[in-house]
């Protein structure tokens, strides 16, 4: 799902990034990335890669969305896992 959505993301459409900030649809995304260890493993490199594709192709709505809904939580949390996601932000 996480590569589905990352390509989604990579057609640059803001109908469908509308759409997932409409559905919710990175909840699932940073709650398996919440629920992962820290390090070096598959789904947090790949959430790192695709919050970092956001930033680089300075897609304001998402960045805005990822910041104030999963991020803010995470820090709510006392989570660190969000660290290196918001340096990536």
């Amino acid at each position: 799902a996480l590569r589905f959505l990352r390509s989604v993301l990579s057609v640059k459409d803001e109908f469908y990034h509308r759409h997932i900030m409409q559905h919710n649809l990175f909840e699932p995304v940073f709650r398996a990335f919440r629920s992962n260890p820290v390090g070096d493993n598959l789904v947090s490199s790949a959430v790192i890669e695709m919050c970092d594709f956001v930033r680089t192709e300075n897609i304001r709505s998402l960045v805005e969305h990822i910041v104030t809904k999963h991020l803010s939580t995470q820090a709510q949390e006392g989570g660190e896992d969000g660290v290196s996601v918001e340096r990536s932000l």
